[in-house]
């Protein structure tokens, strides 16, 4: 697995490991794009950047899950 040709990304959350995204499988899982996702939004801070420009437009008395938690 030494090929980089295809899109090689280490991610800390798992223990740096080296990440291979192909697309020439047949069968494969979509189940880890999850935990990338996760990985990578926490790396560029998408959700809270994304948080901090969106108007909650919600009663403040009954908000129970804060906007970033929502995005996220």
């Amino acid at each position: 697995m030494s090929d980089c040709r295809t899109q090689c990304v280490v991610f800390p959350e798992l223990m740096g490991r080296p990440v291979v995204a192909r697309f020439d499988e047949a069968a494969t899982s979509v189940d880890g794009g999850a935990l990338l996702l996760a990985g990578l939004d926490r790396q560029l801070g998408l959700s809270e950047r994304l948080a901090g420009v969106v108007r909650d437009g919600r009663q403040a008395g009954k908000i129970v899950h804060g906007l970033f938690d929502l995005l996220r």
